[in-house]
C-alpha cells in the first residue's frame, strides 16, 4: 500500500511490471485488489486505480518524509536492478516518470539525466511545450546537484531550453501568419 500510494492515485501496470522481481509489486497490488477490494482495474486495461480516494489519502498521509524518500529510492533501484531498458517501455513518458521518482528520492543526478532524456524525446516528437517543461525540471535538479566540473554539462539544459523556446516562438509566429492569411482569404471569399 505504501509503494502504491507513493506512485499515485492511478498507475500503469505495464510501467511498474519490472518492479515485480525486486519488490514483488504488481502481484501484491493484485492480491490487495482481490482480498481487500483496494484497487480497481478496468477490463482490457492494465491501469490500476485506488478504489476509494479516502483510503489512498489516508495511507499517503501516514507516510513521513523519510519513508517517502526511501520508497521512491526502492522504486528507482527496482527499475535499475531489473535492467529495464526505458527505450522498450511503450509509454512515451517513461523517462518523465522515472525522473519524478528520482527527484522524490532526492537522487538529483538520476533525475537530471532522466528529465534531459524526456526533454530530448519530447523534442524529437515536436512537443516543444513538454520539452520546455522537462528542461526546466532538469535545471531545477541541476541546482540541487553538486556542481559538475565541466561548464558544457552545466549549460546543456539551458541550451536545450533555449532551443525549445526558439522553436515555440517560430511556431507561434507561423500560427499568427497562418491565421492572418486565413482571415484575408475569408474576407475575399465573402466579397
Amino acid at each position: 500500500l505504501k509503494i502504491a500510494s507513493c506512485i499515485g492515485y492511478s498507475f500503469d501496470g505495464d510501467v511498474y511490471e519490472s518492479l515485480t522481481g525486486s519488490l514483488d509489486f504488481i502481484p501484491k497490488v493484485e492480491e490487495l485488489a482481490k482480498s481487500y477490494d483496494a484497487f480497481e482495474k478496468p477490463s482490457g486495461s492494465n491501469r490500476y486505480k485506488w478504489k476509494h480516494q479516502a483510503v489512498y489519502e489516508a495511507v499517503k498521509s501516514l507516510l513521513i518524509k523519510n519513508q517517502t524518500v526511501h520508497i521512491h529510492s526502492m522504486i528507482v533501484e527496482g527499475f535499475e536492478r531489473s535492467g529495464n531498458d526505458m527505450e522498450t517501455v511503450r509509454r512515451p513518458d517513461a523517462h518523465r516518470l522515472l525522473a519524478r521518482h528520482c527527484s522524490l528520492a532526492e537522487k538529483w543526478d538520476g533525475a537530471f539525466m532522466q528529465y534531459m532524456e524526456a526533454g530530448k524525446r519530447a523534442e524529437e516528437m515536436c512537443n516543444f511545450p513538454e520539452a520546455e517543461k522537462m528542461y526546466e525540471e532538469a535545471i531545477v535538479c541541476q541546482g540541487k546537484m553538486s556542481p559538475g566540473p565541466y561548464l558544457r554539462s552545466r549549460l546543456l539544459p539551458t541550451l536545450r531550453l533555449g532551443s525549445c523556446l526558439r522553436e515555440l516562438a517560430r511556431y507561434k509566429e507561423a500560427d499568427a501568419v497562418l491565421l492572418r492569411c486565413l482571415n484575408e482569404v475569408e474576407t475575399k471569399m465573402s466579397e
